[in-house]
């Protein structure tokens, strides 16, 4: 992964695996953070959460903005600070824009 030396890693559907561009979201990702929400054991990588947001806004560019906004959800911080600590609370989050749940 590149990075941009002001702003952090530049993310490109070209350093995604090819399993991570490919993975199926719309059934996968609702049952995967319900699992998270109850306890769950799933671990989700940083690679599987960055293959979500570019799927997610649909270009590098929208992507990278995202993820280098401050957001009122992760209490100001970035979702690329919090994709370090809680990758969940970040897939939480992605599976809210992707069925247009806002809060």
């Amino acid at each position: 992964m590149e990075r941009n030396s002001s702003r952090g890693p530049v993310i490109s559907k070209a350093n995604l695996s090819a399993t991570d561009a490919n993975i199926s979201r719309p059934t996968a990702w609702p049952s995967l953070v319900e699992e998270i929400r109850n306890g769950g054991s799933s671990t989700i990588g940083d690679d599987a959460v960055l293959a979500h947001v570019f799927e997610t806004f649909g270009s590098s560019e929208k992507a990278n903005h995202w993820l280098h906004r401050p957001n009122h959800v992760f209490q100001g911080r970035t979702p690329l600070e919090v994709i370090g600590s809680n990758p969940e609370a970040v897939e939480i989050e992605l599976t809210r824009i992707d069925y247009g749940v806002y809060i």
